[in-house]
This record gives structure tokens, C-alpha cells and sequence, in this order.
């Protein structure tokens, strides 16, 4: 994942509105959008494809990265810590996302690939060794941010070793659907 033109084409919103009509044929009762990308995009951006994409399909919207932000008031955070494996500009422009939203950064851990495909290959054992050292700096929240990496199993445990909430955006994705669509977990 990169900052260039290529990158931010894959966001093209038409054609995701699209593949969302065809998802509705399966009698779906919630869409989440379970990219990132808003994270350094902005929230702006997410928030109206989803309002797009409810106008689009009558079905309850949301995303990974507005549910992320949504744990900030849940739990009463300012301050996060931040996982990913995206590059240190990429890794930048989401602090400076935040930072804009009122949050700051006390950590950040990055791992500097750009080949999405390829972050699910990054051990479990380098995710949390970097959720760890972000954890020194106690931040309010931890947030390992990228649907591809396998943060799910280890931020349950993460959060207990190290008492700080961490969250994992793909487990997050889910918990939206679930909660949009009234299932309790």
C-alpha cells in the first residue's frame, strides 16, 4: 500500500457500490466496507460511502475504519498506540488523521510492506512484539489497523498482557456487521 494515484483507484467508489448491489441478492441485513483505507484517507471519506451506499441498497452501512474511530468514545480514549504493516508515509498520514480528530499518537509500530496480499504473511509473533513495544508508552487504546494482518487471536490476549484494549481491525469489522445488523455476539 502506497500514497500514490494506482493505490487510491482501488478505492473507486462506483465500483464498489456496485459489488455491494450484487451482495444484496444474498438477503444480507448489514454491508461493511473492511478496508482501511479511510484510516489514511480520512473518516470523511468512509463516512460518505456508506451514506452512498445505504441510499444505494436500503441496507445498514458501515466500516472497519468508523468503527475503529467509534472505539475512541466508547472507551473514553485520547491517546492510541498504532500497528501496521504499511509504509512510514502511509503510517504517517493516519496519525495525521487522527491528530485532526483530536487523538494523539503516543506509539506507532510499522512493518514498511506495500503489498497488501503479502501482510497476512507477517507472523503472529512479529504483530505482537510490535503491539508490545507501542504498549510501553501506555496509550489509551492500541490499534493494530489492516484487515490483512493476523491481529485477531492475539489482540484478545494483547489486551489482557498488556491492560491497555487493543483492536484489531478485522475482528472490528465483524463486531459492525454483527452490531448493524442487530445480532448480539
Amino acid at each position: 500500500m502506497t500514497l500514490d494515484e494506482h493505490s487510491f483507484a482501488q478505492f473507486s467508489m462506483d465500483k464498489q457500490i456496485d459489488a455491494a448491489k450484487l451482495l444484496c441478492d444474498a438477503g444480507v441485513n448489514s454491508l461493511i466496507w473492511g478496508g482501511t483505507s479511510a484510516s489514511w484517507l480520512g473518516a470523511d471519506h468512509d463516512a460518505k460511502f456508506c451514506d452512498l451506499l445505504e441510499n444505494a441498497t436500503g441496507i445498514s452501512c458501515g466500516s472497519c475504519t468508523l468503527e475503529m474511530n467509534r472505539l475512541f468514545n466508547i472507551n473514553s480514549a485520547k491517546t492510541f498506540g498504532l500497528v501496521t504493516p504499511y509504509t512510514v508515509d502511509v503510517q504517517q498520514q493516519i496519525i495525521n488523521n487522527y491528530k485532526s480528530m483530536g487523538f494523539t499518537c503516543l506509539a506507532e509500530q510499522h512493518y514498511g510492506g506495500t503489498i497488501s496480499s503479502e501482510f497476512a504473511a507477517i507472523e503472529e509473533d512479529v504483530i505482537t512484539q510490535m503491539v508490545r513495544e507501542v504498549a510501553k508508552k501506555k496509550p489509551d487504546i492500541i490499534l493494530i489497523m489492516c484487515t490483512n494482518l493476523r491481529g485477531a487471536k492475539v489482540s484478545e490476549r494483547l489486551s489482557c498482557d498488556v491492560g491497555i484494549p487493543v483492536f484489531d481491525s478485522a475482528k472490528v469489522t465483524l463486531q459492525a456487521g454483527l452490531r448493524l445488523a442487530g445480532v448480539s455476539e
